[in-house]
């Protein structure tokens, strides 16, 4: 990385959780906050990626507002970019509202057939390979490592702002199928633990233990 922008979309306010674990983030040098408010966070991401070609950056750190990361996650987010050859790598965090589930995709599909019926499915990645990297179909963005040339390749295949969502699918996976579309591949890396704010900070132990109660091993 050679210029690294952290790109915050965000709706008003932040979580004291979420300010403490950005303090605690490691920065690699010639790092630079980029914040953006908007109710629809579609428009905050294509807003975001355009500061950040304006501004020269070559990789997008994105971290969603309520995300809390471990102090070390971008440098590890870097060596698994570098080790897997993939241009988008993501840490593990839970959603934050019941029932809890990994935001993470292990079958992503979105098609319009001939017909126009629209064809789209998401499956979890539930049994994810616990403590190491792997292969995803999707991921969310909430705390995302990118190469910005990505982005660029998704609009100059689309014709159309890179984050902006097919109907009946968010932003984040309606990204990843583009990104799968032309050939790269998405990892993520379950070593990195992140929380996600809600009722209160959502993390992997939150999850094992809902999966317990209904006798289901994680």
């Amino acid at each position: 990385m050679k210029k690294l922008m952290i790109a915050v979309p965000m709706m008003d306010t932040v979580p004291v959780e979420f300010f403490i674990g950005f303090e605690a983030l490691n920065k690699p040098d010639n790092t630079a906050l980029m914040v953006s408010r908007s109710s629809l966070v579609y428009n905050a991401r294509n807003w975001l990626y355009n500061q950040a070609k304006k501004g020269g950056y070559d990789t997008i750190f994105w971290l969603d507002s309520d995300v809390v990361p471990p102090s070390d996650t971008i440098e590890r987010l870097a060596q698994l970019m570098e080790l897997s050859g993939s241009p988008m790598v993501s840490g593990l965090y839970i959603s934050r509202k019941e029932p809890l589930f990994p935001v993470i995709a292990k079958e992503l599909e979105w098609d319009m057939g001939s017909d126009l019926k629209i064809k789209h499915s998401v499956k979890e990645y539930k049994d994810y390979p616990k403590d190491g990297p792997f292969q995803v179909a999707g991921c969310g963005m909430g705390c995302c490592l990118m190469k910005t040339s990505l982005i660029d390749e998704v609009f100059e295949k689309y014709e159309m702002n890179p984050f902006d969502p097919f109907p009946f699918m968010g932003e984040d996976y309606s990204f990843c199928v583009r990104v799968n579309s032309l050939g790269h591949q998405i990892w993520c890396d379950s070593r990195i633990k992140c929380g996600h704010v809600g009722v209160h900070v959502y993390n992997e132990e939150d999850y094992k233990l809902q999966e317990a109660s209904y006798g289901r091993e994680v």
